[in-house]
């Protein structure tokens, strides 16, 4: 099993205008900016996972709770997934996908999470501005 973590990346703290799209809209524009974003690096997009968009949400849920970004849990996530290689991307209180996912190119490991041929699968939530990424193996491993 491997797994990796990258750093988390923190817009300014301005609360979300009104008009902001819902959550689950943003979600869907962070993961069509994502594969948009592999499509450009002759990768293949990565497929919407429900089980992994589950647990994404529960952390985009905890995240907003506490007012704070954090990977605090990743193991217990990486774990539940039962996949053989997971990648982690977080961010919070953008306005655009396409910022977003801009801001993870520019950040090396934000960046390589996004190009890792490893994983196939992946999950997208976004609660209250707070925005989790889990990309996963399509491989799974058996539950313990």
């Amino acid at each position: 099993m491997a797994c990796a973590l990258a750093w988390a990346i923190h817009a300014n703290a301005q609360p979300l205008p009104a008009d902001a799209p819902t959550d689950r809209d943003f979600a869907q524009q962070v993961l069509e900016a994502v594969n948009h974003h592999r499509l450009q690096q002759r990768l293949a997009p990565w497929q919407a996972d429900p089980t992994l968009s589950e647990i994404a949400a529960g952390h985009s849920q905890a995240m907003a709770r506490l007012g704070a970004l954090s990977h605090a849990g990743f193991q217990t996530r990486f774990e539940r997934a039962q996949r053989r290689v997971c990648v982690e991307n977080l961010a919070a209180r953008y306005r655009q996908a396409d910022r977003l996912v801009a801001g993870w190119q520019a950040s090396p490991g934000h960046g390589e999470n996004l190009l890792d041929a490893r994983v196939q699968q992946v999950g997208v939530a976004s609660v209250g501005g707070y925005v989790t990424l889990l990309a996963c193996s399509a491989a799974r491993v058996p539950a313990r």
